[in-house]
């Protein structure tokens, strides 16, 4: 795990409290938007994750059956207001949009949350690399999540969800 000490060698501060600000307003509100509530007797769980900088990690996503949902988060240092132009895939099998939020204070921070469920990935299982399909500048961060007991009649459809946090200049 790294530690506040470490990550401030890897990036700056400014960086850090980005990411961390954006992430944690995003994350919770991505889960919230595709989970409904679940009964008392079904199981969500977190099972496993991977981060790395640049636009591809290897990440174990299990077994198929296990309704799982694969949530990939991808951010830099972009200019207010951009898009990455790319999709997530893993074993040939395209993510959906989630969401997107642009801090435009100070460098402008840019991130977007994708996501992939059971249906969608049928048979693939195991250690697979899930990948972006461009090459961006600056060089992103990724981080993927695997999540068992995800049913697919408990996702709900809906848009994107376009975030700015700060104030616009």
């Amino acid at each position: 795990m790294l530690t506040h000490k470490c990550l401030n060698k890897i990036f700056s501060k400014q960086k850090i409290t980005a990411y961390i600000v954006i992430v944690f307003l995003i994350l919770p509100l991505v889960l919230k938007v595709l989970i409904t509530p679940i009964p008392a007797n079904a199981a969500v769980s977190f099972q496993r994750a991977a981060s790395a900088t640049g636009t591809s990690v290897t990440v174990d996503i299990g077994e198929a059956g296990n309704n799982r949902l694969v949530v990939a988060v991808i951010g830099n240092e972009a200019t207010y207001g951009d898009t990455f132009q790319g999709t997530f895939s893993v074993d040939g099998k395209n993510f959906t949009q989630a969401a997107v939020a642009d801090n435009p204070d100070g460098v402008g921070n840019h991130l977007e949350v994708h996501t992939i469920d059971e249906a969608a990935l049928g048979s693939s299982n195991g250690s697979l690399s899930v990948s972006y399909s461009s090459s961006l500048s600056p060089t992103p961060a990724i981080r993927v999540a695997v999540y068992y007991g995800i049913k697919d009649d408990t996702l709900i459809d809906s848009e994107k969800e376009d975030v700015v946090i700060g104030t616009p200049v």
